[in-house]
């Protein structure tokens, strides 16, 4: 199988899954003014990090397979995983908008997380052995694992202190995700340009 037929195939399904989750916004009814914008604040933002999430692993996915030279039958099934732990994502979105500031949905949205991460290492895991010689996969490897070790403190924390599950997974995909991929991507990309 060709690596872009699997990539097309990730790409519309995290698309289905964003779309989900934008549907799912109820917009205020019979209330026109800026106030009852302010009123769903919480719940755009919830949204917003919830996309942002799903955009963050759409980013590091394409990232990862851009130096991926062979697929087999098992990156397809770690593929299939990580995609099935991200499409929990809109159901854990949707109902912590429902339940804000209540501790099960929080806790379900971090354990959603932490199993979305736990499934992207095995991909990445099994990417290493089928492509060894890719360093990309070596930071993917380590942030995947920083990120998972977070999640875990996320849900302890989110145990003792009320929203420190969404706090620190936040810190979390902004940190770790974010920023230290466009670190090593800046890396990278001056030792190619040095080649």
């Amino acid at each position: 199988m060709r690596k872009e037929r699997l990539e097309a195939y990730t790409d519309a399904v995290l698309a289905i899954l964003i779309t989900m989750m934008v549907l799912g916004i109820k917009a205020p009814v019979h209330d026109f003014q800026w106030s009852a914008v302010l009123k769903i604040l919480p719940t755009l933002g919830i949204y917003s990090f919830s996309f942002f999430v799903l955009g963050t692993y759409w980013v590091n996915h394409f990232n990862l397979f851009r130096c991926v030279k062979k697929i087999n039958s098992h990156i397809l099934w770690y593929n299939n995983l990580s995609l099935f732990s991200f499409s929990f994502i809109p159901f854990s979105t949707s109902w912590l908008i429902e339940g804000l500031y209540y501790r099960a949905p929080e806790t379900l949205y971090g354990l959603v997380l932490l199993i979305s991460n736990i499934a992207y290492l095995l991909l990445i895991l099994c990417l290493r052995k089928s492509n060894a010689d890719a360093k990309e996969l070596e930071n993917q490897k380590i942030i995947c694992t920083q990120s998972i070790i977070l999640n875990i403190i996320a849900l302890i924390m989110g145990q003792l202190i009320p929203i420190a599950t969404l706090v620190i997974n936040f810190i979390n995909i902004l940190l770790l995700w974010v920023y230290r991929a466009m670190i090593n991507r800046q890396k990278i990309f001056k030792n190619n340009k040095k080649k």
